[in-house]
């Protein structure tokens, strides 16, 4: 029992006021308190979404609040998988249900705040990703002296690699010069070309890489052959014919006087 006109920090229930005038004349009232029912926050699990191609801004935590006083505010704080603070709020709303999407990895805090002020807040949660980023590693392309191609024309060239990160297994998707399609890991036997590979992993994240295939310009060279009035000897059984290649080391079958025939490299000048 209390004898103050005005009662500060009661309970919900029932109070019951008398008031008694100088004269013994008295009045009865009575006062139901009542409050809100228990604010609560819970989060929709089955909307959670982890991410699945490494970096990306793809998850999604869904809240869910009931009792209080609307209007809500529903608030998410914390830091992704790179350090970085995340803030962010829903504003006032009526909806029971709200979802904070295009989310990184890393672990966030949700609250909830009613119309009063009052708040609830959930325990830390973690969305998560692969360890790595889809990757090639170990590329080893064919060498032929700073080029993948050995000679003009030839199909040589190779290339082989390695795929890391993301989630195992692989896909690999070539194409290439003259509709050239593979699906192997390792190409050989390769032509001049660029060579296009695509890599999908078991969360369809994909990764694309292009290689040029480069070979030698094809063997050319000009010669100056001697000419003695539309001959190339001057005189017959002489030895003063001339034919000069400009480029290139070269091999020639040259006569000789016993009928026999020698190779003799001769360098240009």
């Amino acid at each position: 029992m209390q004898t103050a006109a005005n009662l500060t920090g009661i309970k919900k229930g029932s109070y019951t006021v008398k008031v008694t005038d100088s004269n013994g004349c008295e009045k009865s009232e009575t006062f139901g308190i009542t409050e809100p029912t228990q604010l609560v926050i819970s989060e929709v699990v089955a909307n959670r979404k982890n991410i699945l191609c490494f970096g990306e801004a793809t998850g999604n935590i869904s809240v869910e609040g009931t009792g209080g006083t609307k209007q809500y505010t529903f608030t998410l704080t914390g830091t992704d998988y790179n350090g970085t603070a995340v803030s962010l709020t829903s504003g006032p709303t009526n909806l029971n249900l709200y979802s904070f999407a295009t989310l990184k990895a890393g672990q966030y805090v949700l609250s909830l705040s009613d119309l009063n002020g009052c708040q609830k807040s959930l325990s830390s949660i973690t969305l998560t990703q692969p360890l790595a980023p889809l990757q090639i590693t170990n590329e080893v392309l064919s060498d032929y002296g700073g080029l993948n191609i050995a000679c003009f024309g030839d199909t040589t060239a190779s290339i082989s690699l390695q795929v890391s990160g993301g989630t195992a297994p692989y896909r690999y998707a070539w194409t290439g010069p003259n509709g050239f399609t593979s699906t192997s890991a390792n190409l050989s036997n390769l032509a001049v070309g660029s060579y296009s590979l695509i890599v999908t992993d078991a969360a369809n994240c994909r990764l694309t890489k292009t290689y040029e295939m480069r070979g030698p310009d094809p063997i050319a060279f000009a010669a100056t052959i001697s000419d003695y009035i539309g001959f190339q000897i001057s005189c017959k059984g002489g030895s003063d014919g001339q034919d000069r290649p400009q480029d290139h080391w070269r091999k020639w079958r040259l006569p000789n006087i016993l009928g026999r025939t020698s190779r003799v490299p001769i360098q240009s000048a």
